[in-house]
């Protein structure tokens, strides 16, 4: 655990004549554990002049881990506040609980100390028990075990899933000495029944437990049919091999060698299953040093294939014990990284992802639709299934950006578009299938040329239920509409530079489906000057183009406005008003006008913009939240109490157009770290990460990252940033020469 004062001696050590070549790599192995990779490969390229094969692996091993600098991690590791300056290894899950090892010596027990025979004179630890607090980190511990029962140099344990069974490990570790095969020593297993007060009773060797050899690190399966652990047994690979054995109806199965993808000419250790991954940790497999943590996955029915897990997890140190619970995104890593309380410690670990739950639901009802294929075949994953709320739940890691299909039989298939920044944020998205037999296609002509108009903003209200749909007319002027048998509806009709228009239809056949048939779309017209006026008014137009009412009933008033006569009573929502005597322009609004009639009105000396008419109040501040989505956070909902003076909004006879309001663009920046030496600040890390800027505060140097096109990628960058050590990096905009936190 002393790698600086390893170092020092391994130094001198290296320059003595006739030297074992071992102890090169071993020179290389702490300096490696010191981050100084350049240095170790050096003293690799030394040894590999003994032995080619291993000097050549470890050199890759160094580059791989420099490789590794800036590269976004998969987990985030947290300090847990049970930790002592002892050792505290060893984390099992036991239902809600941890089980881990101990060597504190802060919680006494009673009685003397019952010892494990045939192993250390010197008990120096013992298990613990302890759980979450409501803030998620570990509480402090008590004693697992009675003063009755033997109570050190036990562990690491496994339970089996119903909690009846424990395989421990009784261990000879001393606090201070490194916890892995490594250190040296000899460990054996053993199983126990667990009665109903948590007793261990009809303690028993494990059949894998060799004379010479050594046997630890159990780990029993989700299923509890088989136990995987680690040994350095005759016939592996090398050191420590991984090794897993099947509960039989007598006993065990003869232990089987997980093979020479996972299994290596160094140490395997801490094997852990969870769902179709299994993580262990290696001291040879290319990573940052020391024991480093690895995922495999079978391919072919074999442990074919193996990953590193990144460099948060793992460290420069070692880094073994890793366990995780998928469903709560809850796991635990030992380390004795740097920056720990002091030897072994348990860190808490969560993976970097972003929570996505999707409802699926039928368009014509909003109904929940169960059994829909969530299809994850574009994003390298597998089909699910909605539940019977048709949920579908899920965790996505950062990067994660691919086209989900979603699917039902009888229903048109509908793709989602996923993005995961791993932010552990919770993304929901309600997708509305479409029934094949519940699909009406309606049309939308111009009235005067019958080309059709495409863009019309159409809601549907089905008038027993009040559920309404929205869509929008297509470049042929059609439109969809998933409706039911036998309802009614009423369709609303709005675009820019055309009358709002609305009827009703009743849909009373499925084989039908033309029940929509073609509306036939009026534009507006300007009084006096066509070409150039802003002021509608049917009284205006010639008697053969006077638009017909539709058959609309008579509480819902039609939302076409004459200017000669009073407005119709109801609710509106007020956007702006001007007091001035310039030109209201009420194009800048048009992106209103999905929403309601988009019109101005002239009020005592001011001339006001509004949104309506709507026929009550809940509709029309429905309407004000939708406003003030859009931006218009100061609109508030008035009552329209048959004014005159009205003027709706008109475009010019050609094609509408509409003004699109862009978004000024925010020059967002990465906040690196500050120094008062600039000298110290050392830029190759963040090389590729952005355009590097300085600015002076005082005698202070802040150092920043710039260039980026979106707060998204912005946000990314920071988190990169973060994992490689500038733990206070964080997100600013630049006002003049101030730096403003981005909250």
């Amino acid at each position: 655990n002393q790698m600086e004062e390893a170092a020092k001696w391994y130094a001198k050590a290296v320059n003595y004549a006739g030297i074992d070549p071992i102890h090169f790599l071993y020179y290389g192995k702490v300096l490696m554990a010191l981050g100084k990779y350049e240095d170790a490969k050096i003293w690799f390229k030394t040894y590999a002049e003994s032995d080619p094969a291993m000097g050549e692996h470890f050199i890759e091993s160094c580059d791989y881990a420099i490789s590794l600098r800036g590269k976004p991690a998969t987990f985030r590791v947290y300090k847990e506040y049970l930790n002592t300056t002892n050792a505290d290894f060893g984390p099992a899950f036991f239902g809600d609980y941890i089980v881990y090892s101990s060597s504190r010596t802060d919680i006494k027990r009673t009685m003397k100390k019952n010892r494990s025979k045939g192993f250390s004179e010197s008990p120096s630890n013992q298990l613990y028990i302890t759980s979450m607090d409501n803030k998620g980190y570990l509480r402090t511990p008590t004693l697992l075990q009675s003063d009755f029962q033997n109570n050190y140099n036990e562990g690491p344990v496994t339970f089996s899933p119903d909690g009846e069974w424990v395989v421990f490990t009784r261990n000879i570790f001393e606090n201070g000495i490194r916890q892995i095969p490594e250190a040296g020593g000899t460990l054996a297993m053993y199983i126990a029944e667990v009665d109903a007060n948590g007793s261990w009773k009809n303690v028993k060797a494990l059949p894998f437990n060799v004379s010479a050899y050594s046997a630890g690190y159990p780990a029993f399966s989700p299923n509890g049919k088989l136990l995987y652990f680690s040994s350095n047994r005759e016939g592996g690979f090398g050191g420590w091999d991984l090794y897993v054995a099947f509960r039989t109806a007598t006993g065990w199965s003869v232990p089987q060698n997980l093979g020479s993808a996972v299994n290596t000419p160094g140490d395997e250790i801490s094997p852990y299953l969870n769902g179709r991954s299994l993580y262990f940790s290696s001291d040879y497999h290319h990573g940052l040093g020391g024991m480093d943590v690895f995922r495999a996955e079978k391919q072919d029915g074999n442990w074919n294939l193996v990953y590193h897990l990144g460099n948060t997890i793992n460290s420069r140190y070692d880094d073994y014990g890793f366990i995780f619970n998928a469903e709560d995104n809850r796991g635990y890593v030992v380390s004795n990284r740097t920056g720990g309380q002091g030897n072994e410690d348990i860190y808490k670990v969560r993976k970097m992802t972003d929570k996505f739950v999707i409802t699926v639901l039928n368009e014509s009802d909003m109904r929940p639709v169960e059994g829909a294929t969530v299809d994850f075949s574009a994003c390298g994953e597998p089909i699910f299934k909605t539940n019977i709320n048709g949920k579908y739940a899920f965790e996505a890691l950062a990067g994660l950006g691919c086209d989900v299909v979603i699917k039902k039989e009888g229903f048109k298939p509908y793709s989602l578009k996923i993005n995961s920044l791993g932010e552990r944020l919770t993304r929901s998205y309600e997708v509305k299938l479409r029934r094949i037999a519940d699909e009406y296609v309606g049309k939308i002509v111009d009235s005067q040329t019958n080309e059709a108009v495409k863009e019309v903003y159409v809601k549907a209200t089905n008038r027993r239920t009040g559920l309404t749909l929205k869509t929008m007319s297509n470049q042929w002027g059609e439109y969809k509409l998933a409706l039911q048998v036998p309802e009614e509806y009423t369709i609303r009709y709005s675009k820019a530079g055309y009358v709002n228009t609305h009827k009703k239809v009743t849909i009373t056949s499925r084989t039908d489906k033309s029940l929509l048939g073609v509306l036939s779309f009026k534009k507006s017209y300007a009084v006096g000057n066509i070409d150039g006026g802003v002021v509608a008014s049917t009284d205006d137009l010639p008697d053969d183009e006077i638009i017909e009412e539709l058959d609309t009933p008579q509480d819902e008033p039609l939302e076409e406005y004459n200017t000669e006569e009073a407005t119709p009573k109801g609710f509106a929502v007020q956007v702006a008003a001007y007091f001035d005597e310039r030109e209201v322009n009420v194009a800048k609004y048009a992106q209103l006008q999905e929403i309601g009639n988009v019109y101005k009105m002239k009020d005592g000396n001011a001339e006001k913009v509004r949104v309506g008419i709507f026929a009550s109040k809940k509709e029309a501040e429905d309407a004000r939240k939708t406003i003030v989505r859009k931006g218009y956070t100061k609109a508030f909902v008035v009552a329209e109490e048959g004014r005159q003076n009205l003027t709706l909004r008109v475009e010019e006879e050609k094609e509408p157009v509409v003004q699109i309001v862009e978004k000024p663009f925010v020059d967002y920046k990465v906040r690196v770290a500050t120094y008062r030496n600039s000298k110290l600040f050392d830029a190759k890390p963040l090389s590729g990460f952005g355009k590097i800027e300085k600015r002076k505060a005082g005698k202070f140097t802040i150092f920043l990252l710039s260039g980026f096109k979106s707060l998204e990628e912005a946000k990314m960058t920071q988190q990169k940033v973060v994992n490689l050590g500038y733990k206070d990096a964080h997100l600013v905009t630049e006002d003049g020469k101030k730096l403003k936190k981005v909250k």
